[in-house]
């Protein structure tokens, strides 16, 4: 089993140099993932083994501020589906999980100030039908389950644990009642 865990938002310090930013999210974000990928098939392709990458919930939203990191992972969720089809007649299987806003490093490691932590954790409660980051522990057995035998059948998918965050949409005001029409 290969699991393609590889993510950054953005290269620190590049805040005014998209190229630097776009190319230095390309190779974490996305090269990584293929060249481990192309190291680990002849073994992979021995044992019948599995590949699950770990992409994101922003693959399928438009979000300016991570602009290239949202790329990167909806370029990962394709190549996913590729390598499912390529692999497939070996006997590898390859899918993809897609959490959403999940409690780890990958926001803190920017050192935010506590507003921007603060309006974070904000928005993630406004965003997400849950309300909530999710743990790590609510993700890891959705990768165990993928690269295990009970999912034999599953390959090319794309598992979403994101809390409702791909399917948020901004709440409309109601027009004359507070009624839900639902």
């Amino acid at each position: 089993m290969l699991v393609n865990n590889a993510g950054a938002t953005c290269k620190p310090n590049t805040a005014n140099n998209a190229l630097e930013n776009f190319d230095y999210l390309i190779k974490v974000n996305l090269r990584s993932i293929i060249h481990l990928t192309q190291l680990a098939v002849p073994h992979l392709e021995k044992t019948k083994g599995n590949i699950v990458n770990v992409s994101s919930a922003a693959a399928v939203r438009a979000f300016p501020d991570v602009t290239f990191y949202t790329l990167t992972k909806a370029a990962l969720d394709h190549y996913t589906r590729n390598c499912a089809l390529m692999y497939g007649p070996k006997g590898i299987r390859v899918n993809t999980i897609n959490p959403g806003p999940v409690n780890t490093e990958i926001f803190s490691r920017h050192n935010p100030s506590d507003e921007v932590i603060q309006a974070h954790q904000k928005w993630v409660k406004e965003t997400t039908a849950l309300g909530h980051f999710a743990e790590v522990s609510e993700i890891t057995p959705i990768i165990l389950f993928l690269a295990s035998d009970k999912a034999s059948f599953v390959t090319g998918a794309s598992w979403f644990a994101d809390g409702g965050h791909s399917i948020h949409m901004t709440p409309i005001p109601p027009l004359t009642s507070s009624k839900s029409s639902v």
